[in-house]
C-alpha cells in the first residue's frame, strides 16, 4: 500500500515522521520511506490553499497513492468541540470565495459566475465520500469545515462566518486539499485536532502542543489499522 500524508507545516507532522523514522528538515518538502513493505510519504505543502493545491497536484501527477491523508490543527466554532479534540472532516467549503459588495459578502456560488453543482462541488461544497467509510476507532467526531486564507480573530467576522456557513471548524488548507483529491479521483481523509476555539484572537488560550499530541496519537493508530487490516 502507498500512502501520502499531506500537512502544511513541519511541526504539525514532526512526531508522526519520527514514528515512521523519517527525518525532516527545512530544505525539503517531500519525504518517503518503506514501512513493513508499505510506502509512507510525507508532503509539506506550506500554509494556505494555493500552496496546497500546487504542491499536492504536482505530487499526485508524479506518484500514485492508494490514498492521501491530510493532517493538521484547526480552530473550532463549536464549544462542544473542545480544544484537543481530533475530528474527521467530511465536508469543506471555501469561506472567502466571493464578492465584497460595499461590505456585503456574496458567495460566488450565489452568483451567475459559477454553478454550485459543477464538479467537484455539490451545492457549493466539497464532500468526501471516502471518509464516510467508518474509521475503526472510537470517539472520532465527523465535522464540516470552512477553509480561509486569513485566520478568523474578530468578533463580527466570526459571527458572520458562523451564520453564513454553519461549519464546525476552520482551517487554511482543507478545501484546497479536497478540491485536488476529488479532481484527481484519489481516495482521501482529513484528520485535524482543535488547537483553539474561534474567538477574538488570544493565543494564550491556544493549546497547540496538546492538539498535535492528540492528532499524532490518532494518526498513528489510523495508519497502523489501515496498513494491517
Amino acid at each position: 500500500m502507498k500512502i501520502l500524508i499531506s500537512c502544511s507545516t513541519i511541526f504539525e507532522v514532526k512526531d508522526i515522521a519520527t514514528f515512521f523514522k523519517i527525518k525532516l528538515n527545512d530544505d525539503k518538502n517531500f519525504y518517503t520511506t518503506n514501512f513493513f513493505h508499505h510506502t509512507i510519504s510525507i508532503l509539506i505543502t506550506g500554509i494556505g490553499s494555493f500552496q496546497t493545491i500546487y504542491r499536492l497536484t504536482k505530487t499526485l501527477n508524479e506518484f500514485s497513492y492508494d490514498y492521501v491523508l491530510n493532517v493538521g490543527i484547526c480552530g473550532s466554532y463549536k464549544n462542544d468541540i473542545s480544544v484537543g479534540t481530533v475530528v474527521n472532516v467530511l465536508e469543506e467549503q471555501f469561506g472567502d470565495y466571493g464578492i465584497d459588495n460595499n461590505g456585503q459578502f456574496t458567495n460566488l456560488f450565489d452568483t451567475s459566475f459559477i454553478d454550485k453543482e459543477q464538479f467537484p462541488f455539490v451545492d457549493g461544497k466539497l464532500i468526501n465520500k471516502t471518509s464516510q467509510t467508518p474509521i475503526r476507532m472510537q470517539n472520532i467526531r465527523t465535522v464540516k469545515s470552512l477553509t480561509l486564507n486569513t485566520v478568523s480573530g474578530e468578533e463580527n467576522k466570526i459571527n458572520f462566518l458562523k451564520k453564513e456557513f454553519s461549519s464546525d471548524i476552520e482551517n487554511m488548507e482543507g478545501a484546497g486539499f479536497f478540491y485536488v483529491c476529488l479532481l484527481e479521483k484519489v481516495s482521501f481523509y482529513e484528520l485535524r485536532a482543535v488547537s483553539n476555539l474561534i474567538e477574538p484572537r488570544n493565543k494564550e488560550h491556544w493549546k497547540t502542543q496538546l492538539a498535535i499530541k492528540n492528532l499524532t496519537d490518532v494518526v498513528k493508530i489510523f495508519l497502523l489499522e489501515t496498513i494491517l487490516r
